[in-house]
């Protein structure tokens, strides 16, 4: 949802252009593999590459200034999108913040789950 809201770095289905957001919904299939196929070497290799891809996509292509900027200023600096406000046409460094620590526990969360299927049982 914070992308969408941010406008920067959103692309279609919420926007007329194709961006790399776009192609990250890629991801939700990669999850539902995850549930679906019960291979351990399957769900380690598979939660590590989307874990190398969203810590990647967090450190260059939306970098936590990125994120805190088009919240507490409304306005983005992103080459795609300099100076688009966010959808919400608000101003709040609390969201900003809000929006850095929600990306950043998901990074850790994501950067745990190939050692959950290792771990585990099946």
């Amino acid at each position: 949802m914070d992308p969408v809201l941010r406008y920067d770095h959103s692309g279609w289905p919420f926007r007329l252009e194709v961006t790399h957001f776009t192609f990250s919904l890629l991801v939700y299939l990669a999850i539902i593999s995850l549930f679906l196929i019960n291979n351990k070497f399957y769900r380690i290799s598979v939660s590590f590459i989307l874990a190398i891809f969203l810590i990647g996509a967090h450190l260059f292509l939306e970098t936590p200034a990125d994120q805190f900027n088009v919240w507490a200023y409304n306005f983005s600096d992103s080459p795609n999108a300099i100076g688009r406000a966010n959808l919400l046409d608000v101003a709040s460094p609390i969201m900003g913040l809000i929006s850095v620590i929600l990306a950043m526990t998901l990074n850790v969360g994501v950067a745990f789950l190939p050692f959950v299927f290792w771990k585990a049982k099946t």
